[in-house]
């Protein structure tokens, strides 16, 4: 469980040191942005929305309740899936 919020705290640094440094947002608020990259910004916002989700499943877990552990290895390969997708995107767009 605890190396999973840190994960979870490691990546929400990353996002906040990246909007700090190239002010992420308001690039994309601003329509500033290539549909890649606006695609990026989508999955980064549903991979914070989902660890979330997983650490909720995972303390469910801990507290023994019998459905989470079924929904957390369905959520596990959704969370897999979109974090690989956040990973290669970040390679193709801009650095702003």
């Amino acid at each position: 469980m605890a190396l999973n919020l840190s994960a979870f705290f490691i990546d929400l640094s990353l996002v906040l040191a990246i909007e700090i440094r190239r002010h992420a947002i308001e690039h994309i608020m601003a329509r500033q942005v290539s549909s890649l990259t606006l695609f990026h910004a989508g999955i980064s916002l549903i991979m914070l929305i989902l660890y979330g989700v997983m650490a909720y499943l995972g303390f469910q877990i801990a507290k023994g309740t019998p459905w989470a552990r079924q929904y957390h290895r369905y959520g596990a390969f959704l969370f897999a899936s979109f974090k690989l997708t956040n990973y290669i995107t970040s390679f193709f767009v801009g650095k702003a």
